[in-house]
């Protein structure tokens, strides 16, 4: 099976920062994958709010895929940094790409989604919004 090899970018749009809760760690100590996904799911949330929409449904996102890649253990009480930037935007979707970082700056996970428009009252396919599409 081939490695997974994401890249940290240059440059990036959005930052935030969202705090690990006791309920984000597993039984091995540290932060669950599943939680790693539920933190990038909540920055990108915010991301589409600072856009101008009300949530994702309004943006009319869906999520194609994920992809997470981990560099380092994440633990209760840290304070994560997940940075945004968007690529590869076509007619209908994009790639959203994040770097995950812990409070002291060391990257903890990369990520990318893959991300599709629809128009939920028709269930068709949409233009990217023009929100999305006009950063550089």
């Amino acid at each position: 099976m081939p490695k997974i090899n994401l890249q940290e970018l240059d440059r990036y749009l959005y930052s935030v920062e969202i705090p690990v809760r006791i309920t984000d760690i597993n039984y091995g100590g540290h932060l669950g994958n599943d939680s790693m996904a539920s933190i990038i799911h909540e920055a990108r949330f915010r991301f589409v709010q600072q856009s101008g929409f009300k949530n994702e449904i309004e943006a009319g996102i869906i999520l194609k895929d994920i992809c997470i890649l981990f560099k380092a253990e994440v633990f209760s009480d840290d304070k994560l940094t997940i940075s945004i930037a968007l690529g590869e935007i076509s007619k209908c979707s994009l790639r959203m790409f994040y770097k995950v970082t812990n409070f002291q700056g060391g990257t903890v996970a990369l990520a990318e989604t893959g991300i599709a428009f629809i128009d939920y009252s028709t269930k068709k396919s949409s233009s990217v919004p023009e929100k999305f599409s006009a950063y550089p």
